[in-house]
């Protein structure tokens, strides 16, 4: 499973802290927050947009997934951020977030090799 977060920290000045992700977790069909392994990356957001993947085809993120889990409408992916550095006083900055798409990678049972599918949820925000 591939979560793809285009995102960037939008900063008041140059001295303003940088954000980075606090944790990136997949949601399982129990709704269970915090399950499994955290995704999230130490490095700073830039402050242009850029795409950040999280996971891969084959990264289950510490869980296991059947296709009722990916149906179910608790599936997802939780996001929080944090500032990563203490910048300068009556600075701020922003973590933006464009668009959040999740990418279910799967085979199906019985195909030849190379017969990886993939399925598409996409999140897009303002």
């Amino acid at each position: 499973i591939e979560v793809r977060v285009t995102r960037f920290a939008n900063k008041s000045s140059v001295g303003a802290p940088n954000v980075k992700d606090a944790w990136v977790y997949l949601v399982g069909a129990t709704g269970t927050l915090g399950a499994g392994t955290d995704l999230g990356s130490s490095e700073n957001w830039a402050t242009s947009i850029e795409q950040k993947i999280y996971g891969s085809p084959t990264t289950l993120a510490g869980q296991s997934f059947t296709p009722a889990d990916i149906a179910n409408s608790n599936f997802g992916v939780l996001l929080r951020v944090q500032r990563s550095s203490i910048g300068d006083e009556g600075t701020a900055t922003f973590a933006s977030v464009d668009a959040i798409e999740i990418r279910v990678h799967y085979t199906v049972p019985g195909a030849s090799p190379g017969g990886r599918k993939g399925l598409l949820f996409s999140f897009f925000g303002g």
